[in-house]
């Protein structure tokens, strides 16, 4: 297994209310429950080898049995698992803008 790349700050976990999946060409989904703490999304700076810092994103759904499972082969409470890299600048740069928005509301009430 791969060694995992030293963290560059702290990692902060949100729980996802609900969240769907879709397969688009195969129109495979699921969905979750609403409200399962299980669902989570984590984020944390790292620094991989040969890149710039990134953030990871890490996203933990859990498949409902409350909702329609539409696909083959897909069971309920199976554990759907994604992690998706961006480079920190990157997110810094959407972080920024989130902020002037916060501003611009706060100057307007």
């Amino acid at each position: 297994m791969k060694e995992l790349p030293p963290v560059l700050g702290p990692e902060y976990i949100l729980h996802v209310d609900y969240g769907i999946a879709r397969f688009m060409e195969s129109k495979n989904a699921w969905s979750t429950n609403q409200d399962d703490r299980r669902n989570l999304l984590s984020i944390k700076p790292i620094l991989e080898k040969n890149l710039p810092p990134q953030l990871q994103v890490h996203i933990r759904m859990i498949a409902s049995n409350k909702t329609g499972l539409q696909g083959e082969g897909l069971k309920t409470d199976e554990t759907l698992d994604i992690d998706a890299y961006i480079n920190l600048e990157d997110f810094a740069i959407v972080l920024k803008a989130i902020r002037e928005h916060q501003d611009k509301e706060l100057t307007r009430g």
